[in-house]
């Protein structure tokens, strides 16, 4: 195992319960594994998890799955050098995988792609029977989507009734690897209630089992962004708590007040509902309003200008509206893709604050600067007991879970050790983040569950002896 890429104990310790797994390979169980938002899980899978299960197996093929291109895009040149170090061919396309078979039989192929690719073309599925289950290797990354095995039981596992249309295309595929190399895997931060072992598979050929946990975020709380403030918000009367403009004002006093006084960059991201784009009735919150609602505030900043382009556009499976950038004062540019975005995001010196999305940045994507999160999403999902249902909701509360402390991530693990006792005169404000959500009962339950496993900064305090009580700061103190 490289102790440059696995960064601590807790990792090591994740990766030796995953090696036992894999040895043991025990068949008809798809086994999960479960680690903390931002814990760098999809890190661990690409430089152990991937080279350990093909050195102590006879596996010609591991792929990996996730649910969104931006997250194969985001790790393909770190999965394209693992191969490379280790001497497997990497694959970025099936077809890429029948030129090795035939040029290179026996290398053996990493291969990594989305679900839709993985799941639904009928290459992929050739391909495989080509290799053999038997053969066969894989690691399901953001295991909490896409994996129901049948359409019956997607009230207790998701929150929503499925189509009898739905063709369980995954659980087909992966049952028959379990029941062939029996190497099938699942990676999650937020397992459905499917992999905690509440709701069985309908045909019972296999089951879902989380086999590997990773201790609470607050054991981590060294290299996790920390929890602040919660409101919830409705778009009526405020009354009783806030309605969502009096909300949407307080997290634009809390991104310039915190800026302001720690010199650091803080962004939100803000999702929107999924109602018709052009629709302007206020009530139903299209991302056109969001989006008049950033232009017309009062929020500002000594070194920006109106015409600076401070907000985003990223809509899922809408052709209407393009990903673009925009200003307070109109201007537009659309010559920009989620990639670019999330790199002006994290740069200190670019004017972009504002994240405007709808079914984007949702999982798997790093966002250090974003330290608010507005939501004006209204689903309130239960099951057939009418349990509310919070895995999905959860992952988008860990958005900005990521660790910031003002530099760039790579001088955080590299210089820093990966730890936020060793940022000198840091200000706690700066690795705090807070929610804004519609009030409803997944939201506040969904919020609780967050708060008992992910760290506040007094969690970073108890844990951690780098804090310096008399100037309220984590420091490297003499007086220590």
């Amino acid at each position: 195992m490289h102790d440059d890429l696995i960064t601590d104990e807790h990792q090591r310790n994740y990766c030796n319960q995953v090696e036992k797994i894999i040895l043991r390979n025990e068949k008809g169980i798809f086994g999960g594994f479960e680690s903390c938002m931002r814990s760098g899980k999809t890190h661990m899978a690409i430089n152990h998890h991937i080279p350990f299960l093909l050195k102590n197996t006879d596996l010609k093929l591991v792929f990996i799955t996730a649910p969104l291109s931006g997250i194969v895009d985001d790790n393909l040149v770190k999965l394209r050098s693992i191969c490379a170090e280790h001497g497997f061919m990497f694959a970025s396309h099936p077809s890429d995988v029948w030129d090795f078979i035939e040029e290179i039989p026996n290398k053996k192929i990493v291969l990594y792609m989305t679900n839709a690719m993985a799941w639904v073309q009928p290459g992929t599925k050739a391909m495989f029977e080509h290799i053999g289950r038997d053969n066969i290797g894989c690691f399901v990354d953001e295991a909490q989507v896409w994996t129901l095995d049948h359409w019956t039981n997607s009230r207790d596992v998701n929150g929503w009734d499925a189509s009898p249309v739905y063709k369980s295309v995954l659980y087909k595929t992966i049952k028959s690897i379990i029941l062939g190399s029996g190497h099938a895997y699942a990676m999650s931060a937020t397992p459905n209630p499917q992999f905690l072992g509440h709701v069985r598979t309908i045909d019972g050929e296999i089951t879902y089992k989380v086999v590997v946990s990773a201790p609470p975020a607050k054991n981590i709380s060294h290299r996790m962004g920390w929890i602040g403030d919660a409101y919830f918000h409705n778009n009526g009367s405020s009354l009783v708590g806030y309605n969502s403009e009096e909300a949407f004002q307080m997290m634009l006093d809390s991104m310039m007040t915190i800026e302001n006084e720690t010199g650091f960059k803080r962004a939100a991201m803000i999702e929107c509902n999924r109602k018709h784009p052009h629709d302007e009735d206020p009530r139903d919150f299209p991302i056109s309003i969001m989006k008049s609602w950033v232009m017309k505030s009062n929020y500002t900043l000594p070194n920006l200008t109106d015409d600076d382009f401070i907000g985003a556009v990223m809509i899922s499976g809408n052709k209407n509206i393009k990903t673009h950038l925009y200003s307070k004062s109109g201007l537009e540019n659309g010559d920009v893709n989620s990639k670019i975005i999330y790199r002006k995001l994290a740069d200190q010196e670019d004017p972009l604050r504002f994240l405007l999305v709808i079914d984007m940045a949702k999982m798997g994507v790093t966002l250090p600067t974003v330290k608010e999160l507005f939501s004006v999403r209204e689903t309130d999902l239960d099951d057939k007991k009418g349990m509310s249902v919070t895995h999905q909701v959860r992952q988008k509360l860990g958005r900005p879970a990521t660790p910031y402390c003002g530099t760039p991530l790579a001088v955080f693990y590299g210089q820093l050790g990966g730890h936020l006792g060793n940022v000198e005169n840091f200000d706690p404000l700066t690795n705090t983040y807070n929610w804004y959500l519609v009030d409803n009962p997944m939201n506040r339950i969904a919020v609780e569950e967050m708060k008992e496993f992910y760290p506040t900064f007094q969690d970073f305090q108890t844990l951690n002896d780098n804090y310096c009580p008399s100037c309220g700061r984590t420091c490297k103190c003499p007086s220590k």
